[in-house]
């Protein structure tokens, strides 16, 4: 029985779960004696051997930090595959009241863990995804959370709404405002804008907290740049490539006049005025969409 429980936690086992199975102390001190457990941390042992593999070392720290305790921070973010390197120390999140450190381990406190911020990965007890990049959003560069996140939507795994939702929830802690734009990013910005005028102004807005607009989608038969459906609000971001022509300058008055019409208000921006002027050109675009609040930091 002892060996299966071991095998299913990656070859460890804690001093608890020998003593569930009716096993005495001194039996316990004597298996350790015997070389049959090889203590890791207090109370956690390998069985047989301590030639351990990552996630035997990693299911050690979570037995070591308590019952309910889970891999978190940068170890979780290993432990999901979104990041490729996590340093010495073995993070764990812990409930309040334990131990307050061990060997090896960085342990974090939490009063409580919701249920939905749990997760497992091949037996291993660890923060969901999406706490796991909250928490990483606090340590890690952008550059690095931004790799992260795009890691965890290839793998299929990332849930833009359910991520943002929880960066809302989370609006005090450290990281939670970089992870919800680094996240509506990922859905809009550089994937489907065509231009890298129409990136930066998609960037502008998400950095400023704007709802994210639809993107070069089909509106009264025309193709427009962005589009904000409950504000009934086109934006078009004019490039010297595609506008500079008087003909094309004749197309685009008579397409804002008809989207007008149809009771579609309509704003140009040149790349140039983005770039000089993006205070005004975010105020003018929350203005429309009655946002208030929106900050004037830099992208």
């Amino acid at each position: 029985m002892l060996a299966r429980i071991a095998t299913r936690q990656h070859g460890v086992v804690s001093r608890a779960q020998v003593l569930a199975l009716g096993v005495t102390p001194s039996f316990v001190a004597r298996f350790v004696d015997a070389g049959l457990l090889h203590p890791l941390h207090l109370g956690v042992y390998a069985l047989g051997h301590s030639a351990l593999t990552e996630r035997g070392r990693w299911m050690a720290a979570v037995l070591a930090a308590g019952e309910g305790a889970v891999l978190s921070h940068l170890s979780a973010a290993l432990l999901w595959g979104i990041i490729d390197c996590a340093g010495q120390l073995i993070h764990v999140l812990a409930a309040d009241g334990g131990s307050r450190s061990r060997p090896g381990l960085a342990i974090h406190r939490t009063r409580h863990l919701p249920p939905e911020h749990r997760g497992e990965v091949d037996g291993i007890p660890v923060t969901s995804l999406h706490r796991t990049l909250l928490d990483c959003a606090a340590v890690l560069p952008r550059r690095r959370l931004r790799y992260a996140v795009e890691a965890a939507d290839r793998m299929g795994l990332l849930d833009v709404r359910g991520l943002v939702a929880l960066c809302d929830a989370s609006s005090g802690k450290k990281g939670a405002g970089v992870l919800r734009r680094i996240a509506l990013e990922q859905r809009g910005a550089a994937n489907r804008s065509k231009s890298p005028p129409e990136t930066t102004f998609l960037r502008l807005c998400l950095a400023h907290g704007l709802p994210e607009p639809l993107v070069n989608s089909m509106l009264h038969g025309y193709e427009v740049d962005f589009y904000w459906p409950q504000a009934r609000l086109v934006v078009e971001i004019d490039t010297y490539t595609y506008h500079r022509s008087w003909a094309q300058r004749q197309r685009d008055l008579e397409r804002d006049a008809d989207l007008k019409v149809r009771g579609e208000e309509v704003l140009r921006f040149t790349r140039e005025r983005i770039e000089r002027a993006a205070d005004v050109v975010v105020a003018q675009v929350a203005a429309l969409l009655a946002v208030e609040g929106t900050s004037a930091a830099a992208v």
